[in-house]
């Protein structure tokens, strides 16, 4: 597989375990990014207090929080900006509704609000090429004219559109457990509209990895005729 984790995530949920792997991800952050960076993570843990009645740990061991710090390890190696790391950490939270827009203005500023709405707006797309109306892993149920705003949103900032990358990549690197409906549904919006979208921001090796892993799971037994070939 194209594109492997290069800093797993950290065994344990404490602050130093996680603030230490901030360190060695985003080590080509100065420090004062570095640092607002932590902070703003943290303000995650002060947040949860008041989010849907967690405690103070629960935002560091919830699934959609470990879902964007994997987010952030891709764009970590993208060589992202704070701010982008930031809004890659709050997209997954922000789209399951534990956090609101108005928080994450409030608490992380209007730029990083802009950045996350940007990337739920993206995920409109999830329903082009497909007719069902189930969400599919986190996606919702949109119409097609909506890749039209996909399109604006990358014109207008292309953070954005590397936020989404991060995102479906993440997803695509653990569909494994998912069921085959899923894989194929999945992989064929990958391949159709993701793919291509790195490859126009000339992200080469997510390109090369969103396409391999489409063809893995949408081809299952073309996909493993090839890999027996190339051993």
């Amino acid at each position: 597989m194209v594109g492997q984790l290069q800093h797993p995530l950290p065994s344990r949920s404490g602050e130093d375990e996680i603030r230490d792997w901030l360190s060695q991800v985003c080590n080509y952050l100065d420090k004062t990014e570095l640092s607002e960076l932590t902070i703003g993570l943290f303000t995650l843990r002060s947040l949860s207090e008041n989010l849907r009645g967690r405690n103070p740990d629960g935002i560091l061991t919830n699934e959609d929080f470990k879902k964007g710090l994997l987010i952030v390890n891709i764009l970590a190696e993208l060589g992202s900006t704070k701010d982008v790391l930031l809004a890659g950490l709050l997209y997954s939270l922000a789209h399951s509704r534990i956090l609101e827009a108005s928080a994450i203005n409030d608490f992380f500023g209007a730029d990083i609000e802009s950045l996350v709405s940007g990337v739920l707006r993206m995920t409109a797309v999830s329903e082009y090429g497909r007719s069902g109306d189930e969400p599919i892993l986190g996606q919702v149920h949109t119409p097609k004219d909506n890749v039209r705003q996909m399109l604006v949103a990358i014109i207008d900032d292309v953070r954005i559109a590397m936020i989404k990358l991060a995102e479906r990549t993440v997803v695509m690197r653990g569909l494994k457990s998912c069921p085959p409906e899923v894989q194929v549904l999945a992989s064929q919006e990958v391949f159709d509209v993701y793919a291509p979208l790195a490859d126009r921001l000339g992200i080469g090796h997510l390109k090369w990895e969103l396409e391999d892993l489409s063809f893995r799971y949408s081809q299952p037994d073309d996909y493993h005729k090839v890999a027996r070939l190339l051993d």
